[in-house]
C-alpha cells in the first residue's frame, strides 16, 4: 500500500515544552546542536548519551517531556524510586506516543475505509 509519512509539524518543540534550547548532543564523534527540536534519546551505556543544555544533562524529568509524557506523568516516573541511569534506560528503550499515534492513524483509517 501507499503510505505517506506525516509531517513533522505537529511534533512539539523544545519551547513548547518549556526546555531551553539550544540542545547539545554529542554523536558519532561530533558535537551536535539542535535549535527547535531534541534528537533521538536512547539507551545506551559508557555515558555521553544524554543531550545537554546550559552545560548540564538533561534531566529525567525533561526527557520525560520530549518523550510525550505529561508534566505530572513526568514527575510521577521521577517520584518513582528508580535510579537516574534507570530512568534515563527506560526513557531511551521507549518511543514517543504522540510519534506513534501519527505513524498509525492513517494505516487504521484506511483499514477502515
Amino acid at each position: 500500500r501507499d503510505y505517506t509519512f506525516p509531517d513533522g509539524a505537529q511534533m512539539k518543540s523544545l519551547e513548547d515544552l518549556g526546555i531551553p534550547a539550544p540542545i547539545y548532543h554529542f554523536a558519532f564523534g561530533e558535537k551536535r546542536i539542535y535549535n527547535e527540536y531534541c534528537p533521538t534519546l536512547t539507551r545506551s551505556t559508557g555515558g555521553g548519551h544524554i543531550p545537554s543544555v546550559l552545560n548540564r544533562q538533561l534531566t529525567p524529568y525533561e526527557c520525560g517531556l520530549l518523550m510525550g509524557l505529561t508534566p505530572k506523568e513526568s514527575e510521577r516516573l521521577c517520584a518513582s524510586g528508580l535510579s537516574k541511569t534507570r530512568l534515563y534506560n527506560c526513557l531511551g528503550n521507549s518511543i514517543v506516543v504522540d510519534i506513534l499515534v501519527m505513524l498509525f492513524k492513517p494505516i487504521v483509517k484506511s483499514e477502515v475505509e
